[in-house]
């Protein structure tokens, strides 16, 4: 049991990774110049890493329950997979969404 709590960990990093680099990739795609390309480049990720930080991070400050928790992660996530496909990356998009289902199914089953 233990081991697949450290790979479903695992794997809900790397996702959160993802999200983070989709959301830069969105918020690029935004604005007309490279001043604005740059500012939501950095300030979309960053807002959802606040938003992260405070109510779903394992140590956040105002963790959220179940099943609370589970809503607003898988938002964010599946929020990332679709501007991912809004992006032209299909494949990416889909394995990143099925992925992000799985790991937060399997939290929900392991309790983590």
């Amino acid at each position: 049991m233990e081991v697949l709590k450290a790979i479903n960990a695992t794997l809900a990093f790397a996702l959160e990774l993802g999200m983070y680099a989709a959301y830069a990739m969105w918020g690029y795609s935004l604005g007309r110049n490279s001043v604005v390309h740059w500012l939501a480049a950095i300030g979309v990720p960053l807002a959802v890493a606040v938003l992260w930080g405070l109510f779903a991070a394992p140590k956040a400050a105002y963790r959220l329950g179940q099943p609370q928790l589970f809503i607003v992660e898988l938002v964010l996530l599946l929020l990332a997979a679709a501007l991912l496909y809004k992006l032209g990356h299909a494949t990416w998009a889909i394995v990143f969404a099925v992925l992000a289902l799985v790991s937060q199914v399997a939290a929900l089953a392991l309790k983590q």
